[in-house]
């Protein structure tokens, strides 16, 4: 490697100010280009809540430290190699916010508890979690009917009335009891399901949730564990002495988190083998997968705040029988994708659900909410963990970044690729900020509220359309889901394609920022060319999926469900391969092209003076 070392020139006499040199270093680049690339990708980042659990171990205290660093380093990295998405998710979560605030808002001043943007984002967020009354004590889970993740009993009404609302928001989530908990389903879905699953589907090991929870489900004080392994026999005592027979060691078993990890994992792969075979995933791999992932939380993490509901789980089988059986195409006269609201039903089956705006605001309509939330906005601002001065100063070092590109531009002076690709982060990253400016961020503990009455059929319908789309999870939204807008008069309007088009704009902009390098000298004429068409498809790809979506949707009349998922699965398998590769050369060879800048790039100009980090 061959080192350059630059020397200045010192004034003669001691007083006086002294501006810097009028040249820079690689180093400076690097850094400068650095952290503002570490704050376009970590700062903006406003997570949803995660899964409630409660750790029994050290280790498992551990692991959910862990977790939420694990989460924030992975959606980093989806930032760098996608970040419409995060942008197209941000414009949903604006929309949202806009549009159910005047609307919660007339229900507060009715049920004079305060409400702002913040609870709106909040909720939108999985804030706010509703616990289900178990109305009799036949429906509480005893001893005999089985409980998922340890959870032995929520708190009643009474710990969570909060002074000021007979709601009771609280932010202490239910504590449940290692000792006595189970991984299996409720008595309810295992009864239906398996009266409802076909010979041939449980022969081949995907029939209802009910075989796997006849298989004993151990827990223990120090960590709570499941497994679905077979039980070994033995054989009958024949009244031989002990000596008589060689006693053989017993075949070593796995771990019950070993065991309940490769069924996690055997139920991805069997869901993904569907897909890829044209089929749609069943009620029953819908059901037996989000199980397995509580479960698996569980043995990880702690139990979960989280119980089979069995009203709920009869309601929720009626609502799924009445939706399959409907006569018409793929999707529902509401809009809503027939399997992703079979989806949302089976993860509305216990007595905890996290209410997103549109969802909290049709609670309250049908009065299964008596009041909302007393939550003043200063009690969610000392849970925000997001600083003004941090945005203010990510926001004025994006602006540093483009005001010192213009001006080498001006000046004639070329500026390195990697400056170019944080620029176009950076462009991204400050509207990202400004749609999330009233989002909280790293909230770890929900409020619970309680409902007035278990839902009725109805009630969990709506409940099920309403939920953020792309969320098949219980007990919590994953932080790819959008909020479904309620306006009063549709339950489902379009939020896919508002998700899309800013997506596909947003990444035009992003690929398009990285065409200015269109000249630059790179090392070889190979390289150039690579930069130009990769600059081309990251420009030109996101807005392709959805362009072929809409063309294979004008298709559903004309030709069969399968043959459409094959055509989803040619045309949309192939685009993000090839914008993954694109925009990985874009990203290594802004990095690798540090070594081969121009010397004219490493002059500065006059906003070298001006104060910024790096």
């Amino acid at each position: 490697m061959i080192v350059f070392d630059s020397n200045c020139t010192l004034p003669n006499s001691s007083p006086g100010f002294v501006n810097g040199g009028n040249q820079r270093d690689t180093l400076d680049i690097l850094t400068n280009s650095l952290s503002i690339l570490i704050l376009c990708t970590w700062s903006i980042l406003r997570l949803n809540i995660p899964l409630q659990t409660t750790p029994q171990t050290r280790l498992q205290r551990i692991r959910k430290v862990l977790r939420g660093v694990c989460t924030k380093i992975r959606w980093m990295v989806i930032t760098l190699l996608a970040p419409e998405v995060l942008f197209g998710k941000a414009i949903t979560d604006l929309r949202s916010c806009a549009l159910h605030t005047p609307l919660l808002l007339e229900f507060a001043y009715e049920d004079d508890v305060p409400w702002t943007r913040y609870h709106t984002c909040l909720a939108d967020m999985g804030g706010f979690i509703l616990t289900i009354p178990h109305e009799t004590d036949e429906e509480k889970p005893t001893d005999a009917e089985p409980k998922v993740q340890g959870a032995d009993s929520l708190p009643s009404p009474s710990d969570n009335n909060n002074n000021n609302n007979n709601n009771s928001s609280s932010s202490n989530p239910p504590v449940p009891s290692p000792e006595k908990g189970r991984c299996e389903v409720s008595l309810v879905q295992r009864q239906s399901l398996e009266s409802s699953s076909s010979p041939a589907d449980i022969e081949a090991g995907l029939g209802s949730p009910g075989a796997a929870s006849k298989s004993s489900i151990s827990s223990s004080s120090s960590s709570l564990s499941s497994t679905a392994g077979p039980t070994t026999s033995q054989e009958p005592s024949t009244g031989s002495p002990p000596s008589a027979t060689p006693a053989t060691p017993a075949p070593p078993t796995p771990s019950a988190a070993v065991v309940q990890r490769a069924e996690w994992l055997r139920c991805r792969l069997d869901i993904l083998a569907r897909y890829l075979s044209g089929q749609r995933p069943t009620e029953d791999h819908m059901r037996k997968f989000s199980e397995r992932e509580i479960a698996n939380a569980a043995a990880r993490y702690g139990p979960v705040a989280w119980r089979p509901h069995a009203q709920l789980a009869a309601t929720s089988q009626a609502v799924i029988r009445e939706v399959t059986s409907t006569a018409g195409g793929y999707f529902l006269p509401s809009g809503k994708d027939r399997v992703t609201l079979v989806g949302n039903l089976t993860a509305l089956e216990g007595d905890t659900i996290p209410l997103s705006a549109a969802q909290m605001l049709a609670a309250r309509r049908t009065g299964l909410l008596d009041k909302l939330p007393y939550v003043t906005e200063d009690m969610i601002r000392d849970r925000d963990k997001s600083d003004t001065l941090v945005k203010l100063a990510a926001i004025w070092q994006v602006l540093m970044l483009m005001v010192d590109l213009i001006s080498r531009q001006a000046a004639g002076l070329p500026s390195s690729p990697l400056e170019i690709m944080v620029l176009a982060f950076s462009v991204l990253a400050l509207f990202i900020y400004l749609m999330n400016w009233f989002k909280p961020q790293d909230i770890e503990a929900p409020y619970y509220l309680t409902a007035a009455r278990v839902p009725t059929h109805d009630e969990l319908h709506q409940l099920a359309v309403l939920m953020p789309g792309q969320n098949r999870k219980r007990a919590r939204f994953s932080n790819l889901s959008r909020p479904v807008v309620d306006d009063g008069v549709k339950a489902h309007d379009g939020t896919l394609r508002l998700w899309v088009g800013g997506a596909a704009l947003s990444g035009m902009t992003f690929g398009g920022l990285h065409l200015l390098q269109w000249n630059f000298p790179f090392p070889t004429r190979a390289e150039v060319w690579l930069w130009r068409a990769s600059a081309l498809i990251t420009s030109t790809g996101p807005p392709a999926p959805g362009v072929l979506g809409w063309f294979i949707a004008a298709l559903r009349r004309y030709t069969s469900r399968k043959t459409i998922q094959r055509l989803v699965m040619i045309t949309h398998t192939p685009l993000p391969l090839i914008l993954f590769f694109a925009r990985m050369f874009l990203l290594v060879e802004a990095y690798r092209s540090l070594y081969f800048l121009p010397p004219k790039t490493y002059l500065t100009t006059w906003t070298s003076n001006l104060p910024h980090l790096g």
